[in-house]
Parts: C-alpha cells; structure tokens; sequence
C-alpha cells in the first residue's frame, strides 16, 4: 500500500472537500438519508405503491434499516484514525471469509427460509429439479387429473402442454439442473453455499487480477461482497440470483485470462449463464466486455462472442419448441415456442409497470441490504471521474448500470427478494467498484488510510452483528405464515386442498405439487374451478379448503377487498356440494 510523506487532509473534515473518501462518505449518508425520507413520504401520500408487494418491503422492513443507516454513515465521521491488527494482505484472509459465509448459509437457512420455499421462484426451480432427477424433463400427468391441471397449477410460469398431457415451469432449466446436482431438494442451503463460494473465489482471482500489487484490494472486495445480507439471504434460496452472480465472475474470470481455451470456456459457460432461468440477465452483464474487445482493437474475438451470443438467446427463446427434449406430447405445441416468449415479453413491457416509483423502492431496498462500506466505496471511486479506473472495472460498473436500466424499462416492479435481486448477478461486478474505491482512497495515505482501514472493521461488523440479523427476522417473518401453510396442507388428512387463492396475498404460492402426483394431497386454486368441478371432487375425493378465515388463522394477510367480498363459495354451499372434510386448520 503506497503512501505519501506529506501531509494529506483529513478525509472525513470539512476543509477536506477534495478527498474522494470524504465525498463518497458524505453522499452515501445524503442518499441512504433521501431514501428513508421517501419511504416515510410514500407510506404518506403514495397509496398505490404502498399496497404493493414493493411498498410493504418499503414500508415495513427498509426504512428503518435506512434510518439506521443514514444515522450510522453520518456519525462515521467521527471515527478516530487508530491503527487496527489487520493484516489485508494475508493469505488466508480468503480461506477466513469463505468459512465464515459457509456457516453463516449453513446456519441460517433454516432459521430465515425455515426449509421452505417461498414464491414461485423457488417453487418451480424445485419442481423441475425433482423431474430431472427422474432423467425427464416434461412429468406426465396423469389422466384422472388432467381436467385440473389450471387449478394445480394456477400461474404464468407453467409450461403449455397439449391435452394437459404433461407439466414443467416455463423457466429455462439449468437453475434447476443445479438444484438437482448439488442436492437443492434434500438440502436447501448447500446449492447456495457452493454457488456462493464460487463467486467469492472467482472475485478474488479477477481482483488479483487487476491489482497485481494490492492483496488488500481483493480482500476488501471479498469481504464486502460476502457481507451483503442480499448476497448471504439469497443464497439461502433456491432463487437463481446465486448462480448468475457465479456464473458472471466465473465467466469474467475466464475472459480476462485471455487464452483460446479460457474464451472457449468463457463461451460455454455463457451458454448456461444464458438459460438459468431468463435469457436476458447474463447479456446485460456481459455486453459491456464484449464492447470493450471491439474497443481494445480485438475486432474479430468481439464479433464472435456477438455472433454466438445471438445464436445462444435464439436457442433459448426457442428451448420449449423443441420436442426431443420436452417428449412427444410437446411435439404439437412446438410451433407455439416463440408466442410463449413474445407474450412474456409483452407482459414484461406493459406501460402500466413502468412506475418510476418502483424502481426508486428497488434502489431503497438495495441499499439497505448491502455492507454500508460499500456504498460509501463505490461514491468515492466514482467522485473523482473514472480516467486512472481500470478497464475492467469500468464495464463492470457500466453492466450494472445496463441492468438496472434494462429491469427500469422491462420489469420494475420486482416483488418478492431479498434485497434488489434484480441486479444480483452484477454484485461482484460492484464489488470490483468499491475495491477501486479503496486503492483510490487509501493512495492518499496517513491519516486518510488509518481511518478507512478502521472503517472497514466497523462496518462489516456492524453488517454482520445488526443488519444481517435483521434481515434475517424480517425474512423469516414474512415466510414463516406461508411455511406454516403449506406444511399444514401437506399433513396427509385430505386427498385435495382447496386454496381460495385470489383472497389471500399472494396466495397463488400455496398451490404446490409434486410434479408426479405420487405424495400428499393436491392443491388446487379455487378461482380455476366451479361448481361442477367441486361437485366431482367431494364426491370421490376427501376435500380440505384453505378459505380466508384458516388463511388469517395463520397470519397471512388478505388481498386487497377481500374481507369485505366474502368467500367465493361460502362454507354451506361447500357442504351442500358434498365436502364434508372442508376446513384446513389454522396454528390456532
């Protein structure tokens, strides 16, 4: 680490006003501050956002952790410059990081997602992974059950088969491939701690990298990004935010090595990066680089990932279409490949989703689930310009910013995750900002560095002794009414449950099935039957409903105007219809 002989003003002064670290330092608290106060006015004047999803997690969970925090960056000024025994330098710093994330994945996953998964999300990467480990990608259906199949599985994410012959998500498949590798189905958190571990160690190879003579430099983007309480809840989940992070820095990783072998790799791993879940994510990230070959004059190895980057989207727009691998009863709807994907597209970019209100609730919820520091970081490394920056570094800040303006325009309104996991797979990629924040700042030397260092202990732990619990709380109180639910569906007393899904919030989630219909009851969806239907059920089926009165039983909430509506089909008439086995019971 450089330092200099003369004197340096103090970075956190108020004569310091050239210092990137002051500045940066200044801005985070202002920006953190300026969110929690829109949190506070949105609750007030913004109804339409507040009865959102985004607005709840607003609301209720981020703007105290940014009060918190725009209270804590403020008083960081005040830190004393000591020198701490901390050796960034030393070579098992990573081996230290990655055991403590391990245990912190492996002990919290049952603590924060109670085993459980929570949307859809985790639901159907789940499902598919218990398909391939059947060596199939389609379940069939069985006939007796076919009439149902909207009810079993009442959401946009289901793939379309003729005749209801058989059933999978819509999602691309190597996520879910992962999860049936790596034991996702049995063992939750283990997916996720491998995935994890992999970024972290792909991180350190590409900040080694860049900064051949600053071990520091790639400790600190480590240590930040492994502090992230985004980074640690989300790979407590099936969610494929987890792979895309270390698919992207292991793809980085091999793109910087430069021989025809890594480029080689570099390709194929962006052919699964491409189908983990959405096609879209990996090219935001990687666009940036591939730009930079046609900048740096490599003209020709620009044009090839262009060219096979193209051929990858259209084989994964078109992965649905193909029969050989989906099986025979898919072969009827393969011409119907593409308007699965433009209608997904079209949903996407409806004009009514682009609110600019929930993208600012997105940015909100983003920084209250990162480390401070590397906010403060990224400010600071940006205060000053971007000429003495790396190259690297530059693209993988532009690749975040490609993806947060892409999701502005094509989804902002993300719902369900644990901090913004829209932007998930750029987070190494904004580590790499924050370490040119920390070369940046701590080149001024002295004092400047002494208290940067002292920073950064209190920061991480601060993330790790209060943030990270928080978050945890909040996560395992928002998913533990919705686990309680479905273990108490799956209890074996019904043949079919019932699930008034349009009365609760989100209640689409609770309509879960074993993709062979081997186990436990059948769940089906209310709003996809009638009468007739219930009729035929009750009279062969012991039938259970999950109504709105068993859904507050067990904390949920209602949806909007439900408790005022009334059940669809009240109680008598259930009984009327030959449902005798009709009420799932609540914790109470």
């Amino acid at each position: 680490m450089s330092t200099s002989a003369v004197p340096v003003p103090d970075p956190f002064s108020r004569a310091a006003t050239g210092n990137p670290l002051a500045r940066g330092l200044r801005l985070a608290a202002l920006v953190v501050g300026t969110f929690a106060a829109y949190a506070g006015v949105t609750a007030w004047l913004s109804p339409e956002v507040t009865s959102t999803l985004t607005g709840y997690f607003l609301i209720r969970q981020d703007a105290p952790v940014l009060a918190l925090l725009a209270g804590g960056l403020w008083a960081a000024a005040s830190l004393p410059a000591r020198r701490v025994p901390l050796n960034l330098s030393s070579p098992i710093g990573l081996k230290v990081v990655l055991a403590i994330a391990a245990l912190i994945v492996l002990v919290g996953t049952p603590v924060a997602t109670l085993n459980e998964p929570l949307v859809l999300d985790e639901v159907m990467a789940l499902f598919d992974a218990r398909i391939f480990r059947e060596g199939r990608l389609l379940a069939p259906v069985p006939p007796e059950w076919r009439p149902y199949l909207p009810a079993l599985q009442p959401h946009i994410f289901g793939l379309k088969v003729p005749d209801n012959a058989g059933w999978a998500s819509s999602y691309l498949p190597v996520n879910a491939g992962l999860q049936a590798l790596l034991g996702g189905i049995d063992w939750p958190g283990l997916p996720g701690l491998l995935l994890l571990g992999t970024a972290l160690i792909a991180l350190w190879a590409i900040a080694r990298r860049i900064w051949p003579a600053r071990p520091d430099a790639a400790l600190v983007a480590v240590v930040l990004l492994a502090s992230s309480s985004q980074v640690l809840l989300t790979a407590m989940t099936p969610f494929a935010m987890t792979a895309h992070l270390a698919f992207n820095l292991v793809w980085l990783w091999l793109v910087l090595r430069g021989t025809p072998w890594s480029h080689a790799g570099a390709l194929t791993l962006g052919f699964l990066a491409c189908g983990l879940h959405q096609v879209v994510f990996h090219p935001l990230f990687a666009a940036p680089f591939v730009l930079g070959f046609w900048l740096d004059g490599r003209r020709r190895l620009a044009a090839l990932y262009a060219i096979v980057y193209a051929a990858f989207g259209l084989f994964w727009v078109l992965y649905s279409t193909y029969p050989p691998a989906l099986g025979e009863v898919a072969a009827a709807s393969a011409a119907d490949g593409p308007g699965q994907f433009l209608r997904r597209m079209e949903r996407l970019m409806d004009p009514a989703q682009i609110f600019s209100e929930f993208m600012i609730a997105n940015l909100a919820r983003f920084a209250a689930w990162q480390n401070p520091l590397t906010l403060v970081l990224v400010l600071a490394a940006t205060a000053g310009g971007f000429a003495n920056w790396p190259p690297i570094v530059r693209r993988a800040l532009w690749g975040f910013l490609l993806t947060l303006s892409a999701m502005a325009l094509l989804l902002p309104y993300q719902g369900h995750g644990w901090g913004y996991r829209y932007v998930h797979g750029c987070l190494g990629g904004l580590a790499l900002v924050a370490a040119q924040g920390w070369v940046k700042a701590t080149e001024w030397g002295g004092v400047s560095a002494e208290r940067l260092r002292v920073g950064l202990v209190v920061s991480v732990a601060a993330t790790l002794a209060i943030l990270l619990p928080v978050h945890v709380w909040q996560a395992r109180s928002y998913a533990q009414p919705y686990a309680a639910a479905v273990r108490a569906m799956a209890d074996g007393q019904a043949d079919v449950v019932v699930v008034e899904d349009q009365a609760i919030w989100y209640g689409h989630a609770l309509v879960r099935n074993e993709p062979f219909l081997r186990q436990g009851p059948k769940v089906m969806a209310l709003r996809f039957l009638d009468e007739a239907d219930i009729a035929r059920l009750c009279a062969r089926y012991a039938v259970r409903v999950f109504d709105q009165q068993t859904a507050t039983s067990f904390g949920l909430l209602l949806a909007s105007g439900a408790a005022d509506s009334g059940p669809r089909l009240p109680r008598e008439r259930l009984r009327d219809l030959g449902c005798q086995d009709w009420n799932v019971r609540g914790k109470g």
